[in-house]
């Protein structure tokens, strides 16, 4: 017994230290969790997501969804936000069904479709906002955009994942910024809507803010599926804008056509992001680019097609290798500074590779 009564009056003293450890100075502790409970509480009644600091945000932007019912809709606080039906856009009063205005925000469509009522020239699927870091789009199917998804301008680890796009305009995914990841979209049927733009484009990075001189970096570009994609004068699977060291991954780029004689068709095409009028040295160069295991296909060929293209200004890319271009008119790889196991079937015009042959069948 007197073991016991020792050892509780002994726990008081930590028992009460321990509380005023969890209040702090200020008395935040205990209420402060009550606190915090009940504004988030409040704030998801509200369909508000609550910003503090960028650990409260992150911490915030996993416990909440915030759910999507109509459209258009604007994210402009950290969260996780969330389709649970198919939405239309009513684009004669719209152009942008949701844009994205705060950094730490994952849009989850949830295999949801976001469609338009009227299809027409600039309308935008999801549009990011410039200077904004970690944000995703994801799982979105989106029908009858001109742009499905447009933006990242100077802004850091954008990511656009599993999206399935088609029936769109212009450009199926146009972004910029740093680490930006492209990974597994679908683009099905992309083409041109309007007599004022001349290319039909699959996917599309651009330098850090898509102005500057200053070339974007760390993009990933992998297990991309393009097919069906046409233009008028140009037809590209994936453009490289101003950009340094980027990886273009196992993307299969299959029936791309442009429709005036003479124009170009290129699955893959790397060129500088030029100023004009043109002083010296403000081209945004892009460089570094690594180009593996893609498959690239053409069902036919006129004399301008190319698996893979430069526009000859430092843009070699550093390595090609393991990649399969069928019934392109021109060589794919004759200038990757590094090429390896390649196949090419059905180019009517290859051409030496570093003094070696690639594999043509």
């Amino acid at each position: 017994m007197k073991l016991g009564i020792f050892l509780y009056l002994f726990a008081l003293p930590m028992c009460a230290a321990a509380e005023r450890s969890m209040q702090g100075p200020s008395g935040s502790g205990l209420a402060a969790i009550a606190d915090a409970h009940s504004m988030q509480a409040n704030a998801k009644s509200s369909g508000q997501i609550l910003v503090k600091s960028r650990s409260d945000r992150l911490q915030l932007a996993a416990a909440e969804e915030v759910n999507v019912s109509a459209l258009p809709a604007t994210m402009s606080t950290p969260g996780t936000y969330v389709l649970s039906q198919d939405l239309v856009l009513d684009s004669s009063s719209f152009h942008q069904a949701i844009s994205i205005r705060s950094s730490d925000v994952i849009l989850d469509c949830q295999g949801k479709r976001i469609s338009v009522s009227v299809p027409d020239g600039g309308l935008e699927g999801v549009f990011i906002a410039s200077s904004l870091s970690e944000v995703t789009v994801m799982n979105c199917v989106l029908e009858g955009f001109d742009y499905g998804v447009r933006g990242g301008s100077g802004g850091t680890g954008l990511k656009i994942l599993n999206n399935e796009l088609h029936d769109g305009g212009n450009i199926g995914i146009y972004v910029s910024g740093n680490d930006t990841h492209v990974v597994g979209n679908r683009i099905i049927a992309q083409h041109y809507t309007d007599d004022s733009s001349t290319s039909g484009i699959g996917i599309m990075l651009s330098s850090f803010d898509g102005t500057s001189s200053m070339p974007s970096s760390g993009a990933l570009i992998q297990d991309n599926f393009i097919v069906g994609l046409k233009g008028r004068e140009q037809a590209m699977g994936i453009q490289i804008v101003g950009s340094t060291g980027a990886q273009v991954l196992g993307n299969k780029i299959l029936d791309i056509s442009a429709d005036d004689q003479g124009a170009y068709v290129y699955a893959i095409f790397l060129r500088a992001s030029y100023r004009w009028p043109k002083p010296p040295g403000v081209d945004v160069l892009t460089s570094g680019t690594i180009i593996r295991s893609n498959e690239l296909m053409l069902r036919q060929h006129p004399l301008n097609t190319f698996a893979y293209a430069t526009d000859g200004i430092a843009l070699d890319p550093i390595e090609c290798v393991g990649n399969l271009s069928i019934g392109f008119a021109k060589s794919a790889f004759s200038r990757c500074v590094t090429a390896s196991n390649n196949i090419e079937s059905g180019t009517l015009y290859p051409m030496l590779i570093n003094g070696s042959q690639p594999r043509v069948q």
